[in-house]
């Protein structure tokens, strides 16, 4: 297990080191919201409320590129934790008010009681962020959570309500 996040570290570090030969800013930022499971995970261990942190950078005026970790604890012995990598591409800029489309690849950790496993993914969403002196953002964003596994009880969905700090270079 232990093998397999020391991977996933390095996964998101090379990919940080590539990302920044060109960009505009760093960002740091909180999420925090509903994760919702569906068929029989819902009924075996329910929804819950999730938390993580995003880091990322700014390559363009219209794209962020983030690292983000999640994690959810589950009624009924099911704790949740996600490392997925997201291009946030700004679709319709109006004013201090963006919408956004996300999409990218994850590695995705379910412990239960007696048993963990890591399964990969993808994620796709859209959003809306309010920015506060450009630098400040306020959001809010529905991603659906595909996980690659023959279960379809894997899959999940989030609703989550963001904020974080732009540091412009």
């Amino acid at each position: 297990m232990w093998a397999m996040k020391l991977a996933i570290l390095l996964i998101f570090i090379s990919f940080a080191q590539v990302a920044m030969a060109k960009m505009d800013g760093l960002y740091a930022g909180v999420r925090g919201g509903h994760v919702g499971l569906i068929d029989t995970a819902k009924t075996a261990y329910g929804d819950a409320i999730g938390y993580g942190m995003d880091f990322g950078i700014r390559p363009q005026p219209f794209l962020d590129l983030l690292c983000q970790f999640t994690q959810s604890i589950h009624p009924s012995g099911l704790r949740m934790t996600s490392a997925f990598v997201s291009a946030d591409v700004r679709m319709i800029e109006t004013g201090d008010v963006d919408f956004i489309l996300s999409l990218g690849p994850g590695f995705y950790m379910s412990n239960r009681t007696g048993s963990s496993n890591t399964k990969f993914g993808i994620h796709g969403g859209f959003g809306g962020d309010i920015w506060i002196e450009n630098v400040v953002r306020l959001g809010m964003e529905v991603r659906w959570h595909g996980v690659f596994s023959r279960d379809i009880a894997d899959n999940y969905w989030t609703v989550m309500v963001r904020s974080g700090y732009l540091f412009n270079l």
